[in-house]
């Protein structure tokens, strides 16, 4: 046999295999090699496909109307899960869709190592402030804080109601442990004034919430008014991973002459204005 005759006979016993091979095809006509790839290699009996759906972004208005109701009603997701987000079930991807649709883009700030650390934030016609702060290990949400703040003389006031004491307690129950800070910034009309902040933490559900920068004259009135102080930052930390937690400060049983129970009383009865004494004097 020649040379020739055996190279045709050889070209022709290829084509004729690779005419007996079944090699799926698409029937999009726009699918890319990568999807194709992807086809031939599963060896599954149903093929695998990762969809990600991104959720519509609300009309402004729209968004801005849910925002607003999220900081007044309790309608929002058990803690630890805030806005949708669960520390050590959600992914970041799924966070940065999530807040998209209140039309508020989650954007990466830094990181440490295996950590990454994203911001976002809104404000409010009224001039109520909010930032939203993740952490994120290896891709997945592990913690989240919320900081609010407002003006001393806001309108309306109490505009974040959902995260109040009175509303907060009335949701989680009693909270495991309660801190006050105090400290000094002016006199004014020879009246020392003072701010304090009051910290709660619901440790079961993995929340703490700080109300601070509210202030009172403690050399005369030392009353202070959880339900009806405006306080100009409200501070929410969730997940038990959260960084930069309050670092503790006079427990509501020296700080006061009331225990945690009677507090709890206090800020969900329905006959009082929820104040007690502070004891200013403990504080340096």
């Amino acid at each position: 046999m020649n040379r020739t005759k055996y190279l045709l006979i050889l070209i022709f016993s290829f084509l004729a295999l690779s005419c007996s091979i079944n090699l799926p095809r698409s029937t999009n006509p726009t699918a890319t090699p990568t999807n194709f790839l992807t086809n031939v290699l599963d060896t599954t009996s149903t093929p695998h496909v990762v969809t990600r759906t991104i959720p519509p972004t609300l009309l402004p208005k729209t968004a801005k109307e849910m925002i607003q109701k999220l900081l007044q009603e309790p309608v929002d997701c058990l803690a630890p899960c805030m806005w949708g987000v669960t520390p050590h079930t959600t992914n970041i991807e799924e966070a940065i869709n999530n807040y998209m649709q209140f039309g508020m883009n989650l954007s990466f700030v830094s990181e440490d190592g295996s950590k990454k650390y994203y911001e976002t934030n809104y404000r409010l016609p009224s001039g109520l402030f909010i930032l939203h702060m993740i952490t994120a290990d290896n891709g997945v949400v592990t913690s989240t804080r919320i900081n609010i703040t407002t003006s001393k003389n806001a309108q309306p006031p109490r505009e974040w109601l959902a995260y109040s004491p009175e509303m907060l307690i009335e949701r989680y129950g009693e909270p495991s442990k309660v801190d006050f800070l105090l400290a000094r910034i002016r006199d004014t009309n020879s009246q020392p004034i003072a701010w304090y902040t009051m910290d709660l933490f619901f440790e079961k559900s993995e929340l703490i919430v700080e109300y601070g920068n509210s202030e009172i004259l403690y050399s005369k009135d030392k009353t202070i008014c959880p339900l009806l102080d405006q306080y100009e930052s409200v501070t929410l930390w969730f997940g038990s991973e959260s960084e930069n937690q309050p670092r503790g400060g006079t427990p509501l049983s020296e700080a006061t002459n009331i225990q945690i129970r009677d507090f709890t009383e206090l800020m969900t009865g329905a006959s009082n204005d929820g104040c007690f004494e502070l004891n200013v004097d403990i504080f340096p």
